[in-house]
C-alpha cells in the first residue's frame, strides 16, 4: 500500500487543529482529517508539538483500565 501525499499547508493545519482543540486526542482529531493518528503524531512530532497523553480524571487514581499495584489486569489468552 502506498503513503499518501498531503499538502504543508494540510498538514500544517492538521498539526494547529489538534494543537488548538482543548481535551482533543490525536485518535479523534484525525479521524476528523482521514487521515491515520500515526501520520498526524508524526506530523505532529515534526512540527515540535507535544502530544497528549490521557491524564487520570481524579488526582491520585490512575486512569480506568490502567494496571495499579494492587489491582493487575487478567492476560487474555489466544
Amino acid at each position: 500500500m502506498a503513503g499518501k501525499n498531503y499538502p504543508d499547508e494540510f498538514k500544517g493545519d492538521a498539526v494547529a487543529l489538534y494543537r488548538d482543540t482543548e481535551g482533543g486526542t490525536i485518535a479523534q482529531t484525525a479521524d476528523e482529517l482521514g487521515v491515520s493518528g500515526v501520520t498526524l503524531s508524526s506530523w505532529c512530532e515534526a512540527a515540535g508539538v507535544a502530544i497528549r497523553h490521557c491524564s487520570p480524571t481524579s488526582a491520585g487514581e490512575p486512569a480506568p483500565g490502567l494496571e495499579t499495584p494492587d489491582k493487575k489486569l487478567t492476560p487474555v489468552a489466544r
